[in-house]
């Protein structure tokens, strides 16, 4: 599992959505989200229609894929449904333009590519480094900040979408082994950076509420803890029928929290004098990422073996029939117990898994459009969405580098709207310009 830009998970805004109808902003944070799929349609289609240099392919994907992501989430939060209206018009537009070169086809995917997956990932962690720093501006609409208790928002789907964007692409989901330990000597890292993350926020006073993932516990943490559960599970299961163990996993989770974790996670916050009391929604929302990932690692499995056997449409069907049966099931169990990102409850992964799966749903059904339009050597993904699947781990760490930066060299809430969105644009730039240089120069940084 690799070390990539999660949605926001480690800002200190906490403040909570609507909770007595959380369906309300469930579908707001999917309205925010889709764009950023009909976003990438425009950019590729124009690709694949014109000419395009490297440097070019990068000044036309900042203005046409990334700033109106940062604009989505800022100046045109409230003109959603508007948006995604008019973006549909314009990506009809060019497929009809294109019309001419259509050609139906039903090929099986014995070769499937994988494009639609570095675009379904890389949305992910673009999305979450513009928010990590648009969260601390007056831009940023409060609703989209994380809930206390329960609810939806935008910033909820943060770890919970990383952690499925890393399941899919697993050793084990592409048929390969993966030793326990060799998971524990590349869980280290995390375990490395997320104690270094505790000891400089303690020693640079920086604010971090405790009702995130508790005193000492962070984000790190948590996928370090994740790696290692899921290996033995995975080197014990067979990936083939690992969802079986998830289901057990996730349902005697939430049974476990209608017992008296969910109260004891809820309850008593100054209590904190032991270890497990100071760090209680870390370990137990452990359990719940750890069925995620497991989940997660069989939808991966599923595309690369299953997926290799079916046409491009039937796939297509088969992902949208698994990406909506995750939405009923979240559905039903948020009725019954509510649906928490603290408590990475039963609701809470389904609810990520439906986003997860059917944003890669809809990327797949991007490519095999381009493949019938333009055929296979016609497929593109983004130059910056390649570029930051390189280097995963520099556009997160550049990314949380220039936040801190900002946030200690100026007030960010006395900031104006249109000063906001210049920082924040220009911040997304330099990110983006950095890693897409590394890539051009094929130089992949390790810093472990």
């Amino acid at each position: 599992m690799e070390i990539e830009s999660p949605l926001p998970t480690e800002k200190n805004f906490t403040s909570s959505p609507n909770e007595d109808d959380p369906n309300a902003t469930g579908y707001e944070t999917l309205l925010v989200i889709v764009p950023s799929f009909l976003y990438t349609c425009i950019s590729v289609l124009l690709e694949s229609s014109i000419s395009t240099t490297k440097k070019s392919r990068f000044v036309l994907e900042f203005f046409v894929l990334i700033l109106p992501l940062v604009l989505g989430m800022t100046l045109w939060a409230e003109y959603t449904k508007l948006i995604l209206v008019s973006l549909v018009g314009i990506v009809v537009s060019l497929l009809v333009l294109n019309y001419g070169k259509f050609s139906v086809t039903s090929s099986k995917t014995n070769d499937l590519q994988t494009f639609f997956i570095t675009n379904a990932r890389s949305t992910i962690n673009t999305l979450s480094i513009i928010a990590i720093l648009a969260v601390d501006f007056k831009i940023f609409p409060r609703h989209f900040g994380k809930t206390v208790t329960f609810g939806y928002s935008l910033m909820d789907t943060g770890v919970g979408l990383y952690v499925y964007s890393n399941g899919i692409v697993s050793p084990e989901a592409l048929n390969k082994s993966n030793s326990i330990s060799k998971s524990l000597k590349s869980s280290l890292p995390l375990f490395v950076v997320g104690s270094a993350r505790f000891i400089l926020t303690k020693l640079l006073s920086y604010h971090v509420p405790v009702t995130e993932y508790g005193v000492h516990w962070n984000f790190f943490i948590t996928l370090g803890v994740t790696k290692i559960f899921t290996s033995f599970f995975l080197n014990i299961f067979s990936v083939k029928y690992i969802y079986i163990n998830a289901f057990l996993l996730v349902f005697a989770h939430q049974v476990l929290l209608t017992s008296g974790l969910e109260k004891f996670v809820f309850e008593n916050d100054n209590d904190r004098e032991t270890f497990v009391k100071a760090n209680k929604e870390g370990i137990v929302s452990n359990i719940g990422y750890v069925a995620l990932y497991l989940f997660s690692v069989y939808f991966g499995y599923f595309l690369n073996s299953k997926g290799r056997k079916q046409t491009s449409y039937r796939l297509g069907f088969n992902i949208f029939k698994g990406a909506f049966a995750c939405l009923l099931f979240s559905l039903v169990l948020q009725q019954l117990f509510g649906i928490s990102r603290r408590l990475a409850n039963a609701s809470y992964c389904f609810w990520i898994l439906f986003l997860g799966i059917f944003m890669t749903g809809l990327f797949y059904a991007l490519q095999i459009i381009q493949q019938s339009i333009f055929g296979r050597k016609g497929v593109y993904t983004p130059y910056i969405f390649e570029a930051i699947n390189y280097n995963g781990l520099v556009f997160f760490l550049v990314g949380n580098i220039l936040t801190g930066f900002i946030n200690m060299s100026m007030y960010t809430t006395d900031r104006s709207d249109y000063v906001a969105l210049l920082i924040i644009s220009l911040y997304i730039f330099v990110n983006c310009g950095f890693v897409s240089v590394l890539y051009w120069k094929t130089l992949k940084l390790k810093l472990f």
